[in-house]
């Protein structure tokens, strides 16, 4: 059975790029208010398909994931999550003001073959004045935290172990779960209207090569992905 689930992550990690692999998100409101609470749900599936796992469905131990929080001061703390029949939810109370980020890097323990999978997901949550919050994940997307509407240019950046990532490949999987792939620029940027409201998935996904031990197991690759949601009105 776990042969069986692996080869089905595996044929929707590689297979074409007009819809998006299973993978890790968070999501959650961009804008917060200080001293109250925040609400957070993790879900795990295949967005442009509208598929949602059902946890116990997750794949290898990614349910086994560690959510953290980066605060405007630059402090990381880990937030306790409670798993649901197929999401896990949290909170967190900002108590100061600024641009908080949410972040998971999760590397799965079981590979294929010689190539290891790194699930990767952040959110930004603003809180009254800016902050230049950073995190140091191996891949991220960046955007603005802030109410997006109908016919809004939504801009991005991508950094690879924080540098600019150049020619990378970005889904853009809208709330109808049609997937557009941009390219970023030589700034790492890519730009996109929104036509429609609703929830919107952006996800990057790199392989770099490294021979190492996995777990107990030697490979020579390591495929990663992020993602970030953003919500239209």
């Amino acid at each position: 059975m776990k042969t069986l689930k692996l080869v089905i992550t595996l044929f929707a990690i590689f297979t074409c790029k007009m819809v998006t692999a299973h993978a890790l998100w968070i999501e959650t409101t961009a804008i917060g208010t200080k001293d109250k609470d925040q609400e957070v749900k993790i879900y795990y599936g295949e967005y442009s398909h509208n598929l949602i796992e059902p946890v116990e469905k997750w794949y290898s131990d990614v349910k086994a994931f560690k959510l953290f929080l980066i605060s405007p001061s630059q402090q990381k703390t880990e937030i306790k999550t409670t798993a649901h029949s197929d999401y896990f939810s949290a909170t967190f109370n900002p108590t100061e003001e600024g641009t908080y980020i949410l972040a998971i890097e999760h590397p799965a323990k079981e590979a294929y073959q010689t190539t290891a999978f790194e699930f990767t997901a952040m959110a930004k949550v603003q809180v009254g004045k800016k902050s230049e919050t950073v995190t140091a994940l191996a891949l991220s997307i960046h955007i603005e935290p802030k109410a997006y509407h109908i016919g809004d240019t939504i801009q991005a950046q991508v950094k690879r172990n924080d540098i600019l990532f150049r020619n990378a490949e970005v889904e853009v999987v809208m709330p109808d779960g049609w997937a557009k792939s941009l390219k970023t620029d030589e700034h790492g940027n890519i730009s996109f209207k929104t036509l429609v409201g609703g929830k919107y998935l952006l996800e990057v996904t790199d392989t770099e090569e490294k021979k190492t031990n996995w777990f107990g197991k030697s490979i020579d690759k390591i495929w990663r992905a992020n993602t970030v949601v953003l919500f239209v009105n």
